[in-house]
């Protein structure tokens, strides 16, 4: 009923509905709006780590015939990168063969720190607190609190909010 408490776990609604016929099994959608409370923490630091792309990139291919590993390549790779890999089997007749080949891409990367003063932490994490309760599908609420406090490097924020939302879980019987 409308002002009931309710824990996690609870049933609210069921698709078991006894008849004259006897029991009644149905597929049951219900929706559950509940007043909740959440709280948030976040933390940025002053020192953040930047990668940017330099636009820059290398393949890299190993042939694997059964469990002999080829590489068609010569060196390593020095500078920062950010890889992926892909593999292709061999077919022949619609057979899968026991040799593959890997290809590997190495896209290169800049690395560098950027140091932030206290305002631009508290705006990023309420930017990212914001993006978050749009995560957990919250359309409604109200910030109850928020406590920025300063750590060894640098900005926490915890939040507590009040939301209305749906609180159903379809399970199966």
């Amino acid at each position: 009923r409308v002002g009931d408490t309710v824990k996690k776990g609870d049933l609210l609604v069921s698709g078991i509905s006894e008849t004259s016929d006897g029991t009644k099994f149905t597929r049951s959608l219900g929706e559950i709006y509940a007043e909740t409370t959440r709280e948030y923490k976040l933390s940025k630091s002053f020192k953040q780590k930047i990668i940017s792309p330099t636009g820059e990139s290398k393949q890299k291919r190993v042939l694997e015939f059964f469990t002999l590993r080829i590489p068609l390549y010569f060196g390593k790779e020095t500078k920062n990168y950010i890889s992926e890999l892909q593999q292709k089997n061999c077919t022949l007749f619609s057979k899968t063969l026991p040799i593959r080949i890997y290809t590997r891409e190495f896209k290169f990367v800049n690395e560098h720190t950027l140091t932030y003063n206290k305002d631009t932490l508290k705006k990023q994490l309420e930017k990212e607190l914001k993006q978050k309760i749009e995560e957990d599908k919250i359309k409604s609420y109200k910030t109850l609190k928020t406590e920025f406090a300063e750590t060894v490097d640098g900005i926490s924020l915890m939040a507590l909010i009040s939301a209305e939302e749906n609180i159903a879980v379809s399970e199966k019987l």
